[in-house]
C-alpha cells in the first residue's frame, strides 16, 4: 500500500483550526478512496502561502529526503503555495526526494500537458492572491488620503488616538527636537546618540538608539506634517524589506496633514547638512553579470562530463563579455572551448520555447483549465465561509443584547469594553469573509478571459531573466555542449525526450 503525509494551513487569524479540520477530513477521505495510507501530518497556522517562510512547511522538505512515504497530499494547490516559482521548486525538490505532491481537489495527470496545466493552476492561485492584495491597498489609500495610521509602527515622537489619526507625543517630541538640533548644530551620529540615551530616551520600540534609528529620523518628512503613503513599491509575495521606490505620481503625498513637531527651517537644515555628507562612491567595475547564469547546474562538457560554469573576460575595448566553460579546463584536463553565454541561452531558450509551446499545447491548455475551472460547483471553502457567517451571526446578537441592555439603563465600563472588542472581532470576520468571496471569483470566469490569461505566459520570452533561470531548472535535466553541438534532455514526463540543437554555438558567433 502506498503511504503519505498531509499537509495543511490557514492564512488568517480569524480562521481558527475549522479550516485545518475540513481540509484533513478531505485528505483523510481521498487516502481512504485511493487505497493510500495517511501516516503524519505537517500543519501551519496562521501563515501566508505567499511566502515559503513557515515552520511546519520547511520541515517537511526537510523530512521528504529522510521519511519514508510515498505522497504529500494538500487540499488544494494553493495551501501548498501560492507563488508558482516557490510551487514549481519546492516540487521539483521533494520529487528528488522520491516523493509525489497530489492534491485532493486538483487531478492532473502525468506527461508534458499536465506539467504546463499544473503550471497554470498555480498561475492562476498567484494571480487571485495579489488580486486579494490589490484589494487590501484600496482600503489603505483610502485610509491614506485622510491622513490615517495605516500599520505598522508609528515615527519616534507620535502616538495613534482611538480613530487612528497621528497626534503628538510631547515627551518623544522633545527627544525628535533634540536630534534635529544637535545634527544642524554639526554633531556627529555617535554623540548624538550617546546624549539620547544617557538623558533615557529610548526608540519608539524601547530599545537604545543607534545609527540607525538617527537614520530614519532624519529622514522622516511626517516630522513637517507630510503624510506620504506609497513610497516603496512593495508587491505581495516579496519581502517586506524590498526597497524599490514608486514613482511619485504613484504616492499620495498631503502638506500639513498631520500634526507637525518641526519648522520647515529646521528640517530644511537638517537636510543640507545630511546632502554634503553624502559620499559619492568610489567608481569601481562592474564584474557580476546581471542574473547570473541560468545554465549553471544543468550544463556538463561533452567531451569530459566536467560541469561547465560562468565566466567573463575583458576585451581590448574594455567591453566584458560573459562565457560557459568546462571546470576541467581550468586544470588543463580538458581543451573544450568556452562559449559565449548569451549565445548559448538564446539557443537553449529557443529549443525550451519550442518544446514547451508547441505542439499545440496552449489550445489543449485552454480547453483543459476552462473545464476545470467550470466544473467547480462549490468552492473548497464554503465550509469556512459557513463557519465566518455563523460566527458574525453569533457577535451581532451579542452587540444587539448589549445595545439593549445599555439603551434601558443598564451601563458599565466592562459592557462598553465588551461591546468594543465584539464590534471589532464583527468587523475582523466580516473582513476574512469578503476576502474568501474575492478568491471564489475565478468560477465566474469567461472562457476568453482563461484564453487571455494563458497566452500571457505563452511563451519563455516573456519571462525575464531570473525567470528563466528557474524555469530551466523546472524543465530541463541536462544540457551537454559539443560545439557547435548542443544537446539538451528535458524533464517533462517520464520519458527523456533527446533533442540536437544543430545551430551555431561557437564562440562569438
Amino acid at each position: 500500500m502506498k503511504t503519505a503525509v498531509a499537509y495543511a494551513r490557514f492564512s488568517s487569524a480569524m480562521q481558527r483550526e475549522e479550516s485545518i479540520d475540513a481540509q484533513l477530513r478531505a485528505i483523510t477521505e481521498y487516502c481512504t478512496k485511493n487505497d493510500i495510507a495517511l501516516i503524519g501530518h505537517y500543519i501551519d497556522m496562521a501563515q501566508s502561502a505567499t511566502t515559503d517562510d513557515r515552520p511546519e512547511f520547511q520541515r517537511m522538505i526537510a523530512e521528504s529526503a529522510e521519511r519514508d512515504y510515498d505522497y504529500i497530499i494538500v487540499h488544494k494547490l494553493d495551501r501548498f503555495a501560492r507563488n508558482r516559482y516557490d510551487s514549481a521548486i519546492y516540487s521539483k525538490k521533494i520529487e528528488d526526494n522520491g516523493k509525489r505532491l497530489l492534491s485532493v481537489l486538483e487531478k492532473f495527470g502525468d506527461g508534458p500537458e499536465a506539467v504546463i496545466f499544473r503550471s497554470i493552476i498555480e498561475g492562476f492561485n498567484e494571480y487571485y492572491s495579489k488580486n486579494l492584495g490589490r484589494e487590501t491597498r484600496k482600503g489603505h489609500r483610502e485610509n491614506a488620503y485622510k491622513a490615517l495610521f495605516n500599520g505598522g509602527t508609528p515615527p519616534l515622537g507620535y502616538d495613534i488616538n482611538d480613530e487612528n489619526q497621528y497626534v503628538i507625543n510631547d515627551y518623544e517630541a522633545e527627544a525628535v527636537r533634540l536630534i534635529f538640533s544637535m545634527y544642524i548644530d554639526g554633531y556627529s551620529y555617535l554623540e548624538i546618540i550617546d546624549r539620547l540615551n544617557g538623558l533615557g530616551y529610548r526608540t519608539k520600540r524601547g530599545g537604545l538608539f543607534k545609527k540607525t534609528s538617527l537614520t530614519e529620523i532624519l529622514r522622516q518628512e511626517k516630522y513637517i506634517g507630510r503624510y506620504i503613503f506609497g513610497k516603496t513599491d512593495y508587491r505581495p509575495g516579496e519581502p517586506r524589506n524590498t526597497h524599490r521606490y514608486a514613482n511619485e505620481e504613484d504616492m499620495i503625498i498631503l502638506d500639513d496633514a498631520i500634526p507637525a513637531i518641526l519648522t520647515k527651517e529646521v528640517w530644511a537644515m537638517a537636510k543640507q547638512r545630511r546632502e554634503k555628507n553624502k559620499q559619492v562612491p568610489s567608481a569601481r567595475r562592474n564584474t557580476t553579470r546581471s542574473g547570473g547564469y541560468p545554465l549553471t547546474g544543468h550544463l556538463y562538457c561533452k567531451h569530459c562530463g566536467s560541469p561547465m560554469v560562468g565566466s567573463s573576460r575583458t576585451g581590448g575595448s574594455g567591453k566584458r563579455y560573459y562565457y560557459y566553460e568546462c571546470t576541467a579546463k581550468s586544470r588543463r584536463e580538458c581543451d573544450a572551448r568556452a562559449i559565449r553565454a548569451d549565445k548559448l541561452e538564446s539557443l537553449l531558450f529557443d529549443a525550451l520555447d519550442d518544446y514547451l509551446f508547441g505542439h499545440n499545447y496552449i489550445d489543449n491548455m485552454v480547453d483543459a483549465l476552462f473545464a476545470y475551472l467550470s466544473s467547480e460547483k462549490e468552492d473548497p471553502r464554503e465550509d469556512e465561509k459557513r463557519e465566518l457567517k455563523k460566527k458574525i451571526a453569533d457577535a451581532g446578537k451579542k452587540i444587539e443584547n448589549i445595545t439593549n441592555a445599555i439603551a434601558s439603563g443598564t451601563s458599565s465600563q466592562t459592557l462598553l469594553d465588551k461591546l468594543t472588542a465584539l464590534e471589532t472581532e464583527k468587523t475582523q470576520l466580516e473582513s476574512t469573509l469578503r476576502e474568501s468571496d474575492l478568491k471564489q471569483a475565478h468560477i465566474a470566469l469567461l472562457r476568453e478571459d482563461v484564453e487571455d490569461f494563458v497566452r500571457k505566459y505563452d511563451s519563455i520570452k516573456k519571462y525575464d531573466r531570473q525567470e528563466r533561470s528557474k524555469l530551466m531548472s523546472i524543465f530541463v535535466d541536462r544540457i551537454e555542449v559539443d560545439t557547435p553541438r548542443v544537446y539538451v534532455t528535458f524533464n517533462v514526463s517520464a520519458n527523456d525526450i533527446n533533442r540536437e540543437c544543430l545551430h551555431g554555438a561557437e564562440k562569438g558567433t
